[in-house]
């Protein structure tokens, strides 16, 4: 622990921006960076079991996945640059759309796609997992 907080504090010495300029780089990929995990998954083979897309468990999973990524495109789609930026300001309060129907869509379809991998890699358990931990960690459904 002592060793990665030193780490932390030489870098920010060096460089008081490092962690801003990473972040900044990290958000401007941050569709791209999962891309490698995400063929992964689907192309190397768990050890004796069948080809990822050869079970209906995993077909659901791109279907939920799919599913997912379409109410985020509508959502961006509606919602406008502003959800393409780190700025502090605030736009209008969005509530047509998909934003009438839940709070934020983003989140739901974050959840969707998440639920979707771990049906797709067989990994029933990290569904329910992966929706407690969203679901907690931002209210998403409109009051």
């Amino acid at each position: 622990m002592g060793t990665q907080t030193a780490t932390k504090v030489q870098l920010t010495r060096q460089d008081p921006d490092i962690l801003r300029r990473l972040g900044g780089w990290l958000f401007r990929h941050r569709t791209s960076i999962p891309l490698p995990i995400v063929l992964a998954l689907l192309i190397i083979p768990a050890p004796d079991s069948p080809s990822v897309l050869s079970t209906p468990l995993s077909w659901l999973g791109v279907l939920v996945v799919a599913a997912g990524e379409g109410i985020r495109l509508w959502a961006v789609h509606h919602i406008g640059a502003i959800s393409r930026t780190r700025s502090e300001r605030l736009g209008p309060l969005i509530d047509g759309g998909p934003f009438g129907r839940v709070r934020n869509p983003l989140y739901l379809g974050n959840i969707l796609i998440w639920v979707g991998f771990a049906l797709s890699a067989r990994l029933l358990w990290l569904a329910p997992v992966v929706v407690m931990m969203r679901a907690s960690s931002s209210p998403w459904m409109s009051s």
